[in-house]
């Protein structure tokens, strides 16, 4: 059932995409499709773990077919734990993105087609300022370039990226079930979003009042 909905979406995606373009096309309804089968359980990092991935991180092993990787994992898990991006949206940034003055970056036609502004920390606004003097960039080049010849568009895949997640978890000591069972990347993401409401509930705010601004800020519908 998962693979027909994988199928029917990407179909539905490019009918989208006709009917932006003022064709006429009939999309696949949702009520004619099976039931997802969702019976995988988000892995959430404690306080502790992130420090742990972040220590793994600074002092990754060097890579001898890619010497930048190493000033750029510090960078790269940073944004990720501290903003909740979507991987896809952090592996297309570019420079330009990058506003160091405001503190944010600006997420391009992102998943449902919109842009926001999410703003960062200073923990990440100091990693990515030495990050650029060690590796200075032209403004239209991917905040993240790969080394790689073969690489599209000169930019990592989600493949890299699952590598990298996988080589943290391994110096930080954190179990990996296997495929299909995570920790898996998106998880960051997942832990983003429930240290935001475990921290609003702490504090008192209003979750009713606080969960648009959580969506918005994760480019949610």
């Amino acid at each position: 059932s998962n693979t027909v909905l994988r199928d029917v979406s990407a179909i539905n995606a490019f009918l989208d995409f006709v009917i932006r373009k003022g064709g006429r096309a009939y999309k696949i309804p949702p009520k004619s499709l099976p039931k997802e089968n969702r019976n995988f359980k988000a892995y959430i990092f404690s306080d502790n773990e992130i420090e742990r991935m972040l220590y793994a991180a600074d002092y990754a092993p060097l890579a001898g077919q890619n010497p930048a990787r190493q000033h750029q994992l510090p960078v790269i898990f940073r944004i990720l734990f501290n903003c909740g991006l979507r991987t896809s949206e952090l592996l297309n940034l570019r420079v330009s993105d990058v506003d160091l003055k405001e503190n944010t970056f600006m997420i391009l036609d992102t998943k449902f087609h919109k842009n926001r502004l999410v703003p960062f920390s200073d923990s990440v606004s100091d990693t990515l300022k030495q990050y650029l003097e060690i590796l200075p960039q032209s403004t239209d080049t991917p905040l993240f370039p790969s080394s790689h010849s073969s690489s599209k568009h000169g930019k990592y895949g989600n493949s890299w990226l699952q590598a990298q997640f996988r080589l943290l978890l391994r110096l930080a000591e954190i179990p990996y079930g296997g495929p299909g069972k995570g920790p898996r990347p998106h998880d960051i993401r997942h832990t983003f979003a429930v240290h935001c409401l475990n921290n609003w509930v702490h504090s008192g705010e209003d979750l009713t009042a606080a969960l648009p601004v959580l969506s918005r800020y994760l480019g949610h519908n």
